[in-house]
């Protein structure tokens, strides 16, 4: 299994920031390019399925830990060059003001050089935890509007 793992320090606090990144059913208000966004259930065992640039997507979320700001979730359909994708998404104190969001996963490149797979997650965490930290220290508030990304 590979793995890859990317970190963002925000100018926020730690439940304000997993309020939002925490959110399993609320990830269309973050990562870009998410439309028609729908989720079935509520904690572990939730799915959700989007379209992410017009691909269909479906993930389930695996564990869930609101104490200590992590969640788990696989890739249950998609167009990631990957098979046995799980990931977790963790907020982590700093102090006042101040936390980490770090977006880790696992998995296995299909078809694809896994340098290459590594530097398209990279590359798609990068931005997004930086559109999370953009949104945060900017206060925007809210949650999308179910079907628009």
């Amino acid at each position: 299994m590979e793995q890859v793992s990317e970190t963002r320090e925000i100018a926020v606090g730690a439940d304000r920031v997993w309020a939002m990144a925490g959110d399993f059913a609320g990830l269309a208000l973050w990562v870009s390019g998410v439309d028609r966004f729908a989720c079935t259930g509520d904690g572990i065992g939730a799915v959700r399925t989007f379209l992410l640039a017009g691909q269909a997507m479906e993930e389930r979320q695996m564990a869930r830990d609101d104490a200590n700001r992590s969640y788990s979730y696989a890739l249950c359909r998609g167009p990631v060059p990957v098979a046995g994708y799980r990931a977790t998404i963790a907020v982590t104190p700093l102090g006042p003001g101040r936390s980490q969001v770090t977006w880790s996963a696992s998995y296995r490149p299909v078809g694809i050089a896994p340098e290459r797979c590594e530097r398209l997650l990279r590359s798609s965490y990068r931005a997004n935890l930086e559109r999370l930290k953009d949104r945060l220290e900017s206060g925007v508030p809210g949650r999308p509007v179910p079907g628009q990304g």
